[in-house]
């Protein structure tokens, strides 16, 4: 919302000033902290340097997302997620913060390893060779080592774009990479990452990218993942989930996830230029009021406003340039054993289990193509807590024994199987690494999955939204024996894998075997 605000928009260090008159906040988003220090103004510089100065909406993201940690003199806030109008300027945003990582943070933290992934590998490489590439070779501070040269950039303003198939990347003098992937489960697979990005996630239909991404910056001090879209429509089930997470993350002070969403209310009336002038951050910067109402005629008179694919007519217009959901995603079914309207309202992105009461299971596909671990618990508040723990993907599998291992040790627990899985087929491999491993019997797993639908049922149980644990849910079938009804792997739709790794964490409740901290060394994002 358009108003006069009071924010530190300088470097670390820096005091605070009035913010720009024109200045649009964001209509819910994470409050600027004055009593952190911020790499906010080393980006504004960065912008200025390459010839793309922040407009004010940028400025205020990047104040707000680089706040520094008062304890460790890192980067406060893990992850970042920014829901913006198009047209409104996330590529410099995000071009401006790849540069700050891979010049001025490889300083101060040692060499960069930046990752974007936008809609395809295709529209990827076509960002980085003639978006990314040109901004930089017309900014008169950096100096470009040609591609055809067999030199390596090596004064800290020097870079290279290297377009080989499968390797595209920029170097930077200071031993950074700004490198591009294709959006699958397997991106960035075998790299270590300190900033990936997300770009135009509305695409995104799971979290499997995000699982991805997220398991290579676990190791780098002052990681950050980001991202960033435009609202999406039914199918973007992602992204609906990151919103919903982050819009309850905005209101906690003490969250990792720093939330910005500029858009019009749904109520509001999205044809008055004046609810425009309040709402949409770039409107008299990248964007005229001219344009919108041209755009609005033309949406309005059935012009179809296709383009990157935000769909035609008065929709296209709202979900385009309003950044409004005009289709949210609809949960499947609701007949199965779960609720899936239930399910969605005990959604808490936030939510975490005390490390006491934390328990750990696996379960894999009939097809064991995947592996997953969930976790069970209580929180501080006495509800339970479920979510999936860690995604082992396709590419992945060859390391089970290893993150299993690591996560039973972390945690202090034993591995819960449930009866007759198909992950028992790394059951010895497990043993052989020294994991203590439980097949769980066949009444307790049943009266496991009773516990979890009678908590949902109550409103006893929280989980974190996760897409993957969410599709389990809605694709979950039972099959009647006897006065029970257990669920179904065979006739289930979807795989369940999530929701029975649950349920035999649960059974396994008792049975801890240290209170050793569960965040201790591992990355509480995947709990």
């Amino acid at each position: 919302m358009r108003k006069t605000a009071t924010t530190k928009a300088g470097g670390a260090g820096s005091t605070s000033s009035p913010a720009p008159a024109d200045l649009v906040l964001p209509r819910i988003g994470t409050p600027r902290n004055p009593k952190r220090e911020t790499w906010g103004g080393h980006a504004g510089a960065v912008a200025r340097r390459i010839g793309k100065p922040l407009m004010p909406w940028q400025q205020h993201a990047a104040d707000v997302a680089l706040e520094i940690d008062p304890k460790t003199g890192g980067l406060f806030y893990k992850e970042v997620i920014i829901t913006v109008p198009r047209q409104s300027g996330k590529t410099t945003l995000i071009l401006v913060l790849f540069v700050l990582r891979c010049i001025l943070f490889a300083k101060a933290f040692g060499p960069q390893t930046c990752t974007y992934i936008a809609q395809s590998g295709k529209m990827a490489r076509r960002k980085l060779e003639r978006e990314f590439a040109p901004i930089l070779r017309r900014a008169r501070t950096l100096a470009e080592v040609p591609q055809d040269s067999r030199a390596r950039p090596k004064r800290q303003n020097e870079w290279k774009l290297s377009m080989n198939n499968n390797g595209e990347h920029i170097a930077f003098g200071t031993g950074s990479y700004l490198q591009i992937d294709p959006p699958t489960e397997d991106a960035s697979h075998g790299d270590v990452l300190d900033m990936p990005v997300i770009d135009e996630a509305f695409s995104q239909g799971d979290d499997l990218v995000e699982q991805a991404v997220d398991a290579a910056t676990i190791t780098r001090a002052s990681s950050q993942t980001y991202v960033i879209s435009t609202v999406g429509n039914a199918r973007s089930t992602f992204l609906a989930g990151k919103v919903t997470a982050g819009r309850k993350a905005a209101k906690q002070k003490k969250s990792r996830t720093c939330y910005l969403e500029w858009s019009v209310p749904d109520d509001a009336d999205f044809r008055d230029p004046d609810v425009w002038a309040q709402y949409l951050p770039a409107l008299g910067h990248t964007i005229t009021k001219a344009d919108l109402l041209a755009r609005l005629d033309k949406a309005e008179r059935g012009g179809r406003e296709v383009d990157d694919g935000f769909g035609s007519g008065i929709d296209g217009f709202r979900r385009g340039y309003l950044n409004q959901w005009v289709d949210w995603p609809k949960a499947k079914g609701g007949d199965g054993p779960i609720s899936t309207t239930r399910w969605s309202e005990l959604t808490d992105g936030e939510s975490m289990a005390t490390d006491e009461s934390l328990t750990l299971g696996v379960d894999a596909p009939m097809d064991r193509r995947s592996v997953c671990f969930s976790v069970s618990g209580r929180r501080p508040d006495g509800l339970r807590h479920g979510a999936i723990r860690y995604w082992v993907p396709t590419p992945d599998l060859g390391k089970v024994v290893e993150i299993g291992k690591m996560l039973a040790e972390g945690h202090g627990v034993p591995l819960h199987f449930p009866p007759k899985s198909p992950a028992l087929a790394w059951r010895a491999d497990f043993e052989r690494a020294g994991v203590d491993v439980v097949e769980v019997k066949a009444a307790a797993f049943v009266e496991a999955q009773q516990t979890i639908e009678q908590a949902i049922t109550d409103g006893t149980f929280r989980h974190r939204g996760q897409p993957e644990m969410v599709k389990a849910v809605e694709g979950l079938a039972a099959r009647v024996a006897g006065d029970t009804a257990p669920w179904s792997r065979r006739s289930s739709s979807a795989n369940t894998a999530p929701l029975f790794a649950l349920a035999a964490a649960l059974a396994g409740e008792g049975e801890r075997t240290s209170t050793r901290s569960a965040y201790e060394d591992h990355d509480p994002m995947f709990v």
